[in-house]
């Protein structure tokens, strides 16, 4: 049953990236399984739970990156962890890039997996905010969950242009950049001068 169910979520993976999500029907998935509507129908009810269970799978694999944020308190925030830390999130989404690419695509047409994300959005933004919180003595909480949120939304927005879409970008200068933003935000440490116009020129050319 395991093997079963496994496979009806690889051919449906498969036939996302193919078709895309919107566009893929469960006689799709079926025959790129080499399976029956009726085994399709043991293991799911739709189209949608397979969207879900790709969504949740991502979630765990989240979960360590996020646990080893939460845990850095002010002292430990450094330009190399925080470098560190956005290598293993990109690495993230090129692990995952066909299934985050089909749930981001599922995500337009299906509410409940909506509702499913924000959250996990959400739970993103509540542990970046106390880092950002702590590092600014005084920040009004409010303010730190918005920039919080600034930066979990934008991490997720460039990664997926980026990354899953193929949006071209030299991973070494992204990297800069990112950890630029990320330090200046949890750190208050702004990036230096010479740095950002190396980055000016890079653009230029």
């Amino acid at each position: 049953k395991l093997y079963t169910r496994q496979r009806l979520i690889d051919a449906s993976i498969e036939v996302f990236d193919q078709q895309g999500y919107a566009a893929t029907t469960i006689d799709d998935i079926v025959a790129a399984a080499g399976a029956s509507r009726a085994t399709f129908y043991l293991h799911f009810k739709s189209k949608l739970e397979i969207a879900r269970e790709l969504e949740r799978r991502e979630v765990e694999a989240l979960k360590p990156l996020w646990q080893d944020l939460a845990a850095l308190k002010p002292t430990d925030i450094s330009r190399e962890v925080i470098e560190g830390w956005l290598e293993r999130a990109f690495d993230f989404y090129r692990d995952l890039r066909l299934e985050l690419k089909a749930v981001q695509e599922a995500i337009a047409v299906e509410p409940e997996l909506r509702e499913d994300v924000i959250e996990t959005v959400e739970r993103a933004v509540d542990v970046v905010a106390p880092l950002i919180a702590a590092s600014h003595p005084g920040a009004d909480k409010q303010d730190a969950r918005i920039r919080a949120a600034m930066l979990v939304w934008q991490h997720e927005r460039f990664a997926y242009f980026w990354i899953l879409r193929g949006m071209e970008f030299d991973a070494d200068h992204v990297l800069r950049v990112f950890a630029d933003v990320w330090m200046e935000a949890l750190a208050g440490v702004a990036a230096p001068k010479k740095a950002r116009a190396r980055g000016k020129r890079a653009t230029s050319r």
